[in-house]
């Protein structure tokens, strides 16, 4: 019964988003900027976040001019706050990644508030950064965005105008690449080289003095004084 159900909702957003699909097709047909306004989409926590840097990066140096909104949830803002990358961070409690309950219809309703936000600010090309979250990729089909680039995934498929087929156990970093990839090419852009190396595909995530001096307090309130020592998250 719960997959009939999301197979309707699935259709009605597909029709929904219908007008506005066939006006960002002709929006498409228009030439890009040399400052097209971008929109990455990228709901994890923390580490995943840090995973997507590396292609945060490659992205700022090919296509310098770009205007770049970076959209994630609060609990892994901190991650991209100060990235150079980010032209601007919006947040959202995405469904499906928030610690507290909701009501079924719930996803629903901010789905299609934020598209229409979305669709206001008229974004050139959005990237799906995360392979299988087909919540997003509707998001950005009924934003009405010209170019959306992602991995295809059901039930997010029909959503994407750019498709790339997922390489089995690849690793985060390396997929995100791949995305940037692809965008640059629709960007007018040559593709970014291979292989993906963390050599030269560095992560990037550098805390202000600010927030040093925060966790330096938070760690001498635990009596962790003494250096070196070693931290383990089991939750990982």
């Amino acid at each position: 019964m719960r997959s009939l159900l999301r197979r309707i909702i699935l259709l009605l957003i597909y029709v929904l988003g219908l007008p506005g699909s066939w006006l960002a097709r002709w929006h498409a047909r228009q030439r890009l900027s040399e400052a097209p306004r971008l929109l990455l989409l990228r709901p994890d926590h923390l580490g995943d976040l840090i995973l997507t840097t590396p292609a945060l990066t490659a992205l700022k140096e090919r296509c310098p001019k770009a205007q770049v909104t970076l959209f994630v949830g609060p609990w892994a803002e901190a991650i991209v706050r100060h990235h150079p990358a980010a032209t601007r961070v919006l947040t959202c409690a995405f469904p499906g990644f928030r610690r507290t309950p909701q009501g079924a219809l719930a996803p629903y309703w901010l789905l299609l508030r934020l598209a229409w936000q979305l669709r206001r600010e008229r974004y050139d090309l959005a990237i799906n950064l995360r392979p299988d979250f087909w919540w997003g990729a509707a998001l950005l089909y009924l934003a009405a965005i010209p170019h959306r680039v992602g991995y295809a995934l059901a039930p997010g498929r029909p959503f994407l105008t750019h498709a790339l087929p997922l390489p089995e156990g690849e690793h985060s970093s390396r997929s995100s690449l791949r995305l940037v990839s692809a965008a640059l090419e629709l960007l007018g852009q040559a593709p970014l080289a291979e292989p993906f190396t963390p050599e030269q595909y560095p992560l990037l995530f550098a805390p202000t003095a600010q927030e040093a001096e925060h966790a330096t307090a938070l760690l001498a309130e635990a009596g962790l004084t003494e250096q070196p020592f070693a931290v383990i998250h089991p939750g990982s």
